[in-house]
């Protein structure tokens, strides 16, 4: 089974990203596929921007999607957060976007959905994809950027805690290592935690080690990056 981490920066409803979301959306297959609204849930035209990315996806991409709302953890009620938090967790695509990072991490954290989508990354009976674009996408690591503090409010240049979805990954899934590769090109483009390196490291000759290694040097879709990556893990284990 396989679980896709996707960090995507701007752009990602436009033409441009229409292949790379269609080829995640294969990968997972048919099951629940949705778009989380708590980015931009405090903007007064958060429906619309509901709206038109759902019209993105079912339109230029080719794929109808749900809506989980989730825009304030704490006035949506616990009865309602609780469903939001379930529909994520058994969700096999999930997306978010554009708006504010620092509002985001606090939206978050105060569900308690970084670890819902921890765990979706660390469970290996599913093939799930967790896609998370420009303000979204800054949030995946320890610290984040306060975007619409500063550039709106003009606070001073400062870092935020993140959700730290990585190290919360590893700490469920410690054997796994991440290959993100960051490229322009569908053809160049994957994000997906591939090889077991500690694993590999622990057995007794070095034919065995390489084979684990070239084994799990890959990624979706296969690229020339990844293949880099192989011959140097072979070339560092001679």
């Amino acid at each position: 089974m396989t679980r896709l981490l996707v960090l995507m920066g701007s752009g990602e409803t436009t033409p441009t990203m229409v292949t790379t979301h269609q080829r995640i959306l294969t990968a997972v297959g048919d099951g629940p596929a949705v778009v989380v609204d708590t980015p931009y849930g405090f903007q007064e035209n958060a429906d619309e921007l509901t709206d038109r990315t759902l019209e993105y996806f079912a339109r230029n991409v080719g794929r109808e999607v749900g809506v989980v709302s989730l825009r304030d953890a704490d006035a949506v009620g616990t009865v309602a957060r609780e469903v939001a938090l379930a529909a994520v967790g058994e969700a096999a695509w999930v997306f978010a976007g554009p708006g504010s990072p620092t509002y985001l991490a606090r939206q978050w954290r105060a569900a308690g959905l970084p670890g819902v989508l921890a765990a979706r990354l660390a469970d290996e009976r599913r093939t799930t994809a967790t896609v998370l674009a420009s303000a979204a996408a800054c949030t995946a690591g320890r610290r984040t950027v306060p975007v619409y503090e500063l550039y709106k409010v003009g606070e001073a240049p400062h870092w935020q805690d993140g959700l730290d979805l990585l190290r919360r990954m590893r700490t469920l899934h410690p054997e796994c290592e991440l290959h993100c590769c960051t490229h322009q090109t569908p053809e160049m483009s994957c994000c997906q935690h591939t090889t077991s390196r500690a694993r590999a490291n622990k057995l007794p000759n070095r034919a065995a080690k390489n084979a684990v290694l070239q084994k799990n040097a890959k990624c979706y879709p296969k690229n020339r990056c990844c293949e880099k990556r192989a011959a140097a893990n072979k070339a560092a284990n001679k």
